[in-house]
């Protein structure tokens, strides 16, 4: 009777995700003897439809599958920065006593400043230096509450050479010194042996 039903795939890297429906439409093609032999209340439903010409309905198949493309485009963006972050912190982990400035950190990570900061502000919520340190002092409570290390080795193992330093930033992220961390927070079958 002339109503039609639109179905585009949406195919993405040759991987069908799904359908984009469009159902019920009204064209200009309408055969009104077919029209005629449906119920009252049916004809009267049938002439409240608007007519929708095949240029527009392709039209807006052609928008919805851009839409959805998009939206594929911003889940595949999220997977790559999970990879990257994930890619970040374990080199970050694995390369502690070396210089990690940002330079260094770009080059591995193979991205620009802009994009090096914009991954830490959105993921961690502070700029590459402060990761670092964090990540640092991270390992240093690991190695204060499991191992018998003396401090000023652990500062030297986290990558920070200087003894003093590293107790005046141990004490500002975590309120104590390493010293009284490490008494506040190590039960005794924590510790291991490692070298004194």
């Amino acid at each position: 009777i002339g109503l039609t039903e639109c179905i585009a795939p949406v195919i993405i890297d040759e991987i069908l995700y799904g359908f984009v429906v469009l159902g019920q439409i009204k064209t200009e093609n309408t055969h009104m003897e077919k029209i005629l032999l449906l119920s009252d209340d049916l004809i009267k439903l049938f002439n409240e439809l608007p007519i929708i010409n095949e240029k527009k309905m392709r039209s807006s198949l052609n928008i919805l599958v851009a839409l959805t493309s998009i939206e594929y485009m911003k889940e595949y963006i999220k997977e790559i920065q999970n990879s990257l972050k994930t890619k970040l912190i374990n080199y970050i982990d694995h390369n502690l006593c070396e210089n990690l400035s940002v330079d260094i950190l770009c080059e591995k990570m193979n991205v620009s400043k802009r994009e090096l900061y914009s991954l830490c502000s959105q993921n961690y919520r502070c700029t590459p230096a402060e990761l670092v340190r964090e990540r640092r002092l991270y390992k240093a409570t690991v190695l204060l509450t499991t191992t018998k290390t003396r401090i000023n080795k652990i500062a030297y193992e986290c990558g920070i050479g200087d003894y003093n330093y590293f107790s005046k930033l141990f004490r500002t992220s975590y309120g104590v010194s390493p010293r009284v961390y490490r008494k506040k927070f190590t039960t005794p079958t924590a510790l291991r042996e490692n070298d004194n």
